[in-house]
């Protein structure tokens, strides 16, 4: 199967990037043709897989379509899907929705672009894609009414990192974020909840708060003037070695689809806190209303070693069993395969793509087949031979009255 991968960039510090990277890099190991078009590219990220850097002006030119002959095609970003229409005529198309930030969160021209983004998305997007991905519960729910499949992300790029924290004398405990500063980052990262959150814990000098992310550092001078220490444009193996620094990791932002570095900082041993909005109740465990619980926890923290390693181990627990990437590139495979054999215009394709169709119709319906065996032995083993017949009986009803 051929995959036509439509992104904006490849770069670091985005966390869309990283999941089509991961992603990608799996379809390839499953055997799949994967092409990953780009507006913009940055040299060495994830330069193992196959991407290919589009003309601005005119991205997916007819010629670079029937070139690559993608039997799927998955647009995780603008301006891709604007341009649904002109795709589903070369392949069924799958929007892989990471969501857009509130317009009110930003400041024009941002305000105004997202704003009309996600208009045209939810009248000339969702209800002409072949098929979508939702990354949280949370982005399901804002797609409304048209259904999607949720896959969360995965996080095993990053290597675990249990560690202990004793804290003792002149210790502090060492609190930070990562995320981009600027003009039209800052409001909805919610960096000036950083600056309350300092002045709302008990004792300063119990604490050493850093911040690390891209940006100027004129766009930082509020928060060096705080103390905090300050550390911009981090190569990726210098984030790793910042996070690993860290015993408690915070997000102000006031939307998140999911929040990859909440999910990178846990697994690297740190006890990661947020407020309660967007996907945060999904991806950590310790959500705050607002700066001031958020300050008591911090307070409480400080002062008990014991508690701030019991919530690194459960945090770092937490993560790595939920989020998966090889769990997510098998359940994205699984419905591509859906779509592309549901949705597929048979009677526009040449033989060898019909065996194609007719290999993958055959794996899929295994799938499904050895899907059910499974469930079927478990349920037996855990619940026993009456209650899987009282099971059968039900969905043999169900299926009677669904045809009815």
């Amino acid at each position: 199967m051929k995959i036509l991968i439509l992104t904006y960039r490849m770069a670091m510090g985005f966390g869309v990037d990283v999941v089509v990277g991961e992603t990608a890099r799996r379809f390839v190991k499953k055997g799949l043709d994967v092409t990953i078009g780009v507006i913009d590219q940055e040299p060495g990220v994830y330069a193992d897989l196959n991407i290919r850097k589009l003309d601005s002006s005119n991205p997916v030119s007819k010629s670079f379509l029937i070139a690559t002959d993608p039997d799927v095609i998955i647009i995780h970003t603008f301006p891709f899907f604007e341009q649904i229409d002109y795709l589903k005529d070369f392949a069924p198309v799958i929007f892989w929705e990471h969501g857009d930030p509130s317009p009110e969160l930003q400041v024009d021209p941002g305000k105004s672009f997202l704003a009309n983004e996600k208009l045209h998305k939810a009248t000339n997007g969702y209800p002409k894609a072949n098929g979508i991905i939702s990354i949280s519960e949370f982005i399901a729910s804002e797609i409304g009414e048209f259904d999607s499949k949720i896959i969360y992300n995965g996080s095993e790029h990053i290597p675990l990192f249990e560690k202990q924290k004793k804290i003792s004398g002149n210790n502090k405990l060492r609190v930070g974020v990562l995320n981009r500063i600027g003009p039209g980052e800052n409001r909805y990262k919610g960096i000036e909840r950083y600056e309350n959150l300092i002045q709302a814990v008990h004792n300063q000098d119990s604490f050493q708060f850093c911040f690390a992310g891209r940006g100027r550092e004129e766009d930082a001078q509020a928060l060096i003037s705080q103390n905090i220490e300050v550390r911009l444009n981090l190569s990726e193996e210098e984030k790793l070695e910042y996070l690993k620094g860290l015993d408690v990791f915070i997000s102000f932002s006031l939307w998140e689809g999911f929040n990859l570095p909440l999910v990178e900082a846990a697994r690297l041993g740190n006890v990661c806190l947020a407020f309660d909005t967007g996907a945060h109740p999904e991806v950590c465990p310790f959500v705050f209303e607002n700066v001031e619980s958020m300050a008591k926890f911090l307070d409480i923290l400080a002062t008990n070693n014991g508690l701030l390693n019991k919530y690194s181990k459960d945090a770092l627990l937490f993560v790595s069993t939920k989020f998966n990437w090889d769990r997510a590139a098998d359940q994205a495979f699984q419905y591509l395969r859906e779509v592309y054999l549901r949705d597929t215009r048979v009677r526009n394709v040449s033989f060898m793509k019909r065996l194609n169709i007719l290999y993958h119709f055959s794996m899929y319906y295994f799938y499904r087949l050895n899907l059910g065996i499974t469930g079927s032995v478990k349920f037996l083993k855990e619940h026993g031979y009456r209650d899987f017949v009282l099971l059968l009986k039900r969905k043999i009803a169900s299926i009677f009255f669904s045809l009815r």
